[in-house]
C-alpha cells in the first residue's frame, strides 16, 4: 500500500517588477514531501490586470468574486491548459498583494494538487478579482 503524503503549503510571496515586460512576479514556494523536491512557482502577472483589479477594503466590502466562482474560474483555466480532468484541491487563500503600491488589491490563491505517482506537479493560481487567472509556471524544479 502506498501512502501519499502532501505536506502543508508554505507559501513565500515576494513580488518584482520588470519595467521592461511590464509584468509582475508572485513568487510562491511550496514543498511536497512525497518526493522530497522544494518546487519553486512563480506567477507572473501583466502590471495592466493587476492595475485593473479593483481595490478592495476585506472589513467594509463584500468579496467581488466568491470562492466558489473563483475555484470554478481557476479549474476551467487548469483543465484547459493541462487536459487534466482528475485532481484535488489543495489550499485556498484570499492574499493582499505584498508590495506597498498595490496593498489594496487581493487575490484568491489556489492549489491544485496533482498525482506525483503520475508525474503530476501540484500548480498554483491566482484568481484576481475581476475575474482573470494566471496559472503559476515551476522555476527550478
Amino acid at each position: 500500500m502506498k501512502i501519499l503524503s502532501i505536506s502543508a503549503l508554505f507559501v513565500l510571496l515576494t513580488l518584482s517588477f520588470n519595467a521592461s515586460s511590464e509584468k509582475v512576479e508572485i513568487e510562491s514556494r511550496s514543498h511536497t514531501t512525497a518526493d522530497g523536491v522544494t518546487h519553486v512557482q512563480k506567477l507572473a502577472l501583466e502590471l495592466t490586470d493587476l492595475e485593473a483589479t479593483p481595490k478592495f477594503d476585506p472589513s467594509k466590502e463584500v468579496v467581488p468574486i466568491s470562492i466558489k466562482e473563483a475555484i470554478n474560474l481557476a479549474t476551467v483555466l487548469y483543465t484547459q491548459k493541462t487536459q487534466r480532468d482528475e485532481f484535488a484541491l489543495g489550499n485556498i487563500s484570499l492574499n493582499r498583494f505584498p508590495h506597498y503600491k498595490y496593498r489594496d488589491k487581493w487575490f484568491y490563491q489556489i492549489e491544485v494538487i496533482g498525482n506525483p505517482f503520475k508525474g503530476e506537479p501540484s500548480v498554483l493560481l491566482a484568481v484576481l478579482l475581476n475575474g482573470k487567472v494566471v496559472m503559476s509556471v515551476a522555476d527550478g524544479t
